[in-house]
């Protein structure tokens, strides 16, 4: 019988014993890429700032980038449309770009703002036109026509708020383009414009009271100093908070990292007690089946031969239980997409990368070498001893 044949007749009687065997390396494995899964998916949304600079009201300069740019929290406060003036007279402004948040659809928030949002600098159209500046109109993010599937000519009715609360005059605005995917935030978003948003009967209200107002301004400035000189200047306003992007998702990144590396650490340590589950039960096996192995020895299967077996079984568990570990681990991003959306604003993003399938390849070599090394008595098995015992 051919050694595939042997082994495939071994894990058949074991095959309870195998399948928990398997699944406990999965359970390890899926908890391992899971994770992986979710920090790359979270390194690829704070690696892209719609913008290098954000201005918004005093308060924190990570919420603002958090709420401003990545769109993961609500708006801290807002501040007079006219600082958009000030912003575009200051000599080191090349680009400024109003922002006024406070409508959502189906959890994506709804952005208003001018129609050279699509110009290049912050995203372009793939499909459409852009929306008229008083027009009921919106254009979406890629993202967010995949998941809802709108296409130009769809109608939708935008929210109130986080909780999407119906306004008290529901409108249905008409769908115009579709963004360019970007791989950032802007996939994740509607876009209306500034005149429609304060044109809603709820909001305009406020205007009535309070006046036109922002939320934030992205800013894009000059090549050179021009960057230090404009934060400077800004930085001095008490009336203001500027944020630079690349900073605050540094520090972002920093306290991720420490959380990270612990619970990759915990989902290790369980992985590590799989793999020497298995280590144990194949020693164990091993001991079982010595008269069976020394009868193969006996009619002339050599030594390689017969230790081969055992380590091809182990390979085989681990192997299954790898491959089912990178399904789960997937599966249980996707589960956790809901959650995710409601907790923290956004919906992971399911895709392969390389470090999911180096951890199921480790998985698969140390659980076999581990193997190997448990049951390494069968390579010196004393045949004659062996069938004597049995």
């Amino acid at each position: 019988m051919t050694l595939y044949g042997l082994v495939r007749r071994a894990l058949r009687r074991r095959r309870r014993e195998g399948l928990a065997l398997a699944l406990g390396v999965a359970l390890g494995t899926g908890l391992v890429v899971a994770l992986l899964v979710l920090r790359a998916d979270l390194e690829q949304r704070t690696a892209r700032a719609v913008a290098p600079l954000v201005v918004g009201a005093p308060g924190s300069p990570l919420q603002m980038v958090l709420s401003e740019l990545l769109f993961v929290d609500e708006p801290a406060g807002r501040i007079p449309r006219t600082v958009l003036a000030e912003l575009r007279a200051h000599p080191s402004t090349r680009v400024a770009l109003p922002v006024a948040r406070g409508d959502a659809f189906h959890g994506y928030p709804v952005v208003a703002t001018e129609p050279s949002v699509t110009d290049g600098t912050w995203a372009s159209l793939r499909e459409g036109r852009v929306f008229a500046p008083a027009a009921r109109e919106v254009v979406v993010g890629a993202a967010v026509a995949r998941a809802l599937d709108l296409r130009p000519d769809d109608r939708v009715e935008l929210g109130h708020g986080r909780e999407e609360a119906a306004h008290a005059e529901p409108e249905l605005w008409l769908v115009v383009g579709v963004l360019a995917p970007t791989g950032g935030a802007v996939d994740r978003a509607l876009f209306i414009g500034l005149e429609a948003f304060y044109g809603v009967p709820d909001h305009r209200a406020v205007v009535a009271r309070e006046g036109e107002s922002l939320t934030a301004v992205w800013l894009v400035p000059k090549a050179g100093m021009h960057h230090a000189l404009l934060t400077g200047a800004l930085r001095g306003r008490q009336d203001l908070t500027v944020a630079e992007a690349e900073v605050e998702l540094g520090r972002l990144r920093r306290v991720m990292g420490r959380v990270d590396r612990l619970v990759l650490g915990l989902a290790g340590l369980s992985l590590l007690v799989a793999l020497l589950g298995v280590a144990v039960s194949q020693h164990q096996a091993a001991r079982s089946r010595r008269r069976e192995l020394a009868l193969l020895r006996a009619i002339g299967a050599g030594r390689r031969f017969v230790y081969g077996l055992v380590l091809a079984e182990t390979a085989w568990i681990c192997a299954v239980g790898a491959t089912l570990g990178l399904a789960l681990g997937h599966a249980l991003v996707w589960i956790g997409g809901t959650w995710f959306e409601a907790q923290i604003g956004f919906r992971p993003e399911l895709g392969w990368n390389h470090e999911s399938v180096l951890v199921a390849v480790a998985v698969i070599v140390t659980g076999t070498l581990a193997g190997a090394l448990a049951a390494r008595g069968v390579y010196g098995l004393d045949v004659p001893a062996a069938l004597d015992d049995a």
